[in-house]
């Protein structure tokens, strides 16, 4: 008896070990910009949310930019990166009863003009904390290439000016078109330590960019300076609190 339910034992761990190891990833890579454009040999990864986006698995797509990859833990939270032109697209992954997930994976062509991203909006906000002022301008960009691309470029797509008195590097933040979670995006400072930028390439569609930087306020007087580095037509400022007198040329207060 003992021998037959150290053999079950051992067979039931085996089915365990397989159900967790079981897991099926199948799909392709499409163009958007020009289907007939097929993404083959794009490198791909699998990445373990839990713990810091860590790669556990890598493939990548054949001539048609299809893939399957196999071996996939099921009970972790996964999520598929494919890189193509040097931009990199995420797709989170579920596994139906048979643990497969199928993923249509959209990537883009890039360009390096931004002739066709234009300024929708601009939200600047001064908050007062304590002895310092928060600053936060929320910029909302519209890529609007024909036929659709990415805009990328090694001097970075967004960029604000250094207020002076910077207390620390500014913080940046991204909402990509049709998401909901801004990512957290390093602030890069420029060689001559007058603006900070990011790289983040801009998709197609409606891009949030917010940039918060922390000024010094201790006698309670601050002169703003701000270079602009897109056209922008108007913006709209708040302050809080409220009474915060705020003063400037062409601004105007909206009753």
């Amino acid at each position: 008896m003992k021998t037959v339910r150290l053999i079950l034992i051992l067979i039931l761990s085996a089915a365990g070990a397989w159900a967790q190891g079981g897991g099926v990833v199948e799909g392709r890579l499409v163009n958007r910009t020009d289907p007939a454009l097929l993404p083959s040999g794009a490198p791909l990864e699998i990445l373990e949310l839990e713990g810091g986006m860590k790669p556990i698995r890598t493939a990548v797509a054949d001539a048609a930019g299809a893939f399957r990859i196999e071996g996939l833990p099921r009970s972790e939270r996964l999520m598929l990166r494919a890189s193509w032109q040097g931009v990199n697209y995420h797709s989170p992954l579920g596994f139906d009863a048979g643990g497969v997930a199928r993923v249509e994976l959209e990537v883009y062509e890039t360009t390096d003009s931004d002739a066709d991203i234009r300024v929708e909006k601009v939200r600047m906000a001064f908050e007062l904390a304590g002895d310092r002022i928060r600053a936060l301008e929320t910029w909302t960009l519209h890529n609007r290439t024909r036929p659709p691309r990415i805009y990328a470029h090694p001097a970075g797509t967004f960029r604000i000016s250094k207020a002076p008195g910077l207390l620390e590097p500014p913080r940046m933040r991204v909402t990509a078109p049709g998401s909901t979670m801004p990512l957290v995006q390093p602030a890069l400072e420029s060689a001559d330590g007058a603006s900070y930028y990011t790289l983040y390439p801009l998709r197609p569609g409606l891009t949030v960019v917010e940039a918060e930087q922390a000024l010094p306020y201790a006698d309670r007087r601050y002169t703003f300076v701000k270079k602009f580095y897109r056209a922008i037509e108007a913006f709209q400022i708040g302050v809080v609190p409220g009474d915060m007198l705020l003063e400037g040329a062409g601004i105007a207060r909206l009753e």
